[in-house]
């Protein structure tokens, strides 16, 4: 059976977190396979390194918080401390939660450093915040619609009730719907569709019955009338 260690060390490598421990110093002592591999750093060069010094608090706004949490973390400030960050690269958007929770007084480590990817979870929340946006645009432009049709019928209405013939009327609402912006222009001349030229060609009864029902039954015999 292998130490309680080596057995803890094995386990953590099994975990698809990036996990490093670290003294009160910021030494790290520890780093499992996924932080090895998320660094690069196949052969565990990191362990032995400070991670304070290794960390540039100017080059990211992020370092100086986490920096910050785990100082207070490892001098017993506080017990927890998490942050979510972002750490894209020019192929993919990425986004962690950090975790830092100290060790047991008995344990050779000070604090217990975890980076968790979360980045599906932040590309389900975007994408809910920009559906939220369109929806509150569209509604902002369906209120607009409706306040403008409502205050076109007010107005149609307020108008018609003071004139006297058909020909106002119609003028009125011309008039008004070409004030709207949506419309090039209004006319009220009415379409008279034209009568069918006469004929005296007598058409057979079978041309009368739609085609669906003609596949249903035999094709009728030609019309001998």
């Amino acid at each position: 059976m292998k130490p309680p260690e080596t057995l803890a060390h094995s386990t953590l490598d099994t975990l698809p977190i990036n996990i490093a421990v670290l003294d009160d110093e910021g030494t790290i002592l520890f780093t499992n396979r996924a932080w090895r591999e998320f660094a690069g750093d196949e052969d565990g060069e990191m362990e032995g390194t400070n991670y304070f010094a290794t960390t540039d608090i100017d080059a990211d706004e992020y370092a100086g918080q986490a920096l910050g949490g785990i100082e207070s973390v490892i001098d017993g400030e506080q017990d927890l401390f998490t942050m979510e960050y972002p750490c894209h690269s020019p192929e993919e958007k990425q986004w962690f939660l950090m975790r830092v929770a100290p060790l047991p007084d008995d344990e050779a480590g000070s604090a217990v450093v975890a980076h968790i990817d979360i980045t599906q979870r932040k590309l389900a929340e975007l994408a809910a915040e920009r559906r939220s946006e369109e929806l509150k645009a569209e509604r902002q432009n369906l209120k607009q619609l409706v306040d403008r049709v409502d205050g076109l019928l007010k107005a149609v209405m307020g108008d018609v009730l003071t004139v006297d013939s058909r020909e106002a009327i119609q003028q009125t609402v011309c008039d008004r719907l070409a004030e709207v912006d949506s419309y090039q222009f209004a006319s009220t001349r009415r379409c008279r569709r034209q009568p069918s030229p006469p004929t005296t060609r007598r058409r057979c009864p079978s041309r009368w019955t739609p085609m669906t029902r003609l596949r249903r039954r035999p094709a009728p015999r030609r019309c001998k009338l």
